[in-house]
């Protein structure tokens, strides 16, 4: 996704951010924060005795819109492939169980709502802190899923063998790793024959990286 002038095309939806018609056919408003907040065929109240959801994304930025996409007005995180104006990257993530359990340093699980996320959760929620934040709670959205891009990357399953760690090593001639195919689709740490990249064809643009540890760490980026 690439930011041009005015105009922004998320990960899930395509909005106008000064005015005119989104791409469901309704009107959209003006940004406000430092993530930015849309609004999708919603009138300025329509979204305004809730507040936005603050769910992290995976693989992407989170912005709030305000839309009915799913029927009826409401708050949802949409995940951006690039970080909206004024995004503070130097933010460092820390968990926070270290000296005690995730429970005790952020307090009760929160109980999370699917339709807060354009397409769902991904992973279990992580007591985490950002910056120099208290500890909280974090569950993260799913992107829109790569089938719908065309930028998939894909596994051969004929080069995995059986599941490895170090007091079942694997035979002569294959790796121990584990693999991130896609956002949500990971293996575990599993016998590859050959090379640990030949069991994983990167999608246009991306290439394989091996992280040198054991289990390898094995994905594709840029």
């Amino acid at each position: 996704m690439r930011f041009f002038g005015s105009s922004f095309v998320f990960a899930g939806l395509v909005l106008v951010a000064c005015g005119g018609a989104s791409a469901t056919g309704g009107t959209v408003g003006s940004q406000t924060g430092a993530l930015g907040t849309y609004r999708d065929g919603c009138d300025a109240n329509a979204c305004g005795a809730r507040p936005a959801p603050q769910h992290r994304c995976a693989g992407g930025f989170a912005v709030s819109v305000c839309t009915k996409a799913r029927g009826t007005c409401g708050w949802q995180i949409d995940c951006a492939d690039e970080p909206p104006p004024e995004y503070d990257g130097n933010v460092g993530v820390s968990s926070c169980d270290v000296n005690t359990t995730a429970a005790q340093a952020c307090g009760p699980l929160p109980v999370y709502d699917d339709k807060d996320c354009v397409y769902g959760f991904i992973g279990e929620p992580q007591c985490e802190r950002y910056g120099n934040a208290s500890c909280a709670w974090s569950h993260r959205c799913r992107p829109r899923p790569c089938e719908q891009t065309g930028t998939c990357n894909v596994l051969d399953r004929s080069k995995l063998g059986g599941t490895c760690d170090a007091e079942r090593p694997c035979p002569t001639g294959s790796s121990c790793a584990s693999i991130s195919v896609n956002i949500g689709e990971y293996v575990p740490p599993t016998c590859v024959e050959g090379d640990a990249c030949s069991a994983l064809t990167c999608a246009a643009g991306l290439q394989c990286y091996v992280a040198e540890s054991y289990p390898l760490q094995v994905g594709c980026g840029r």
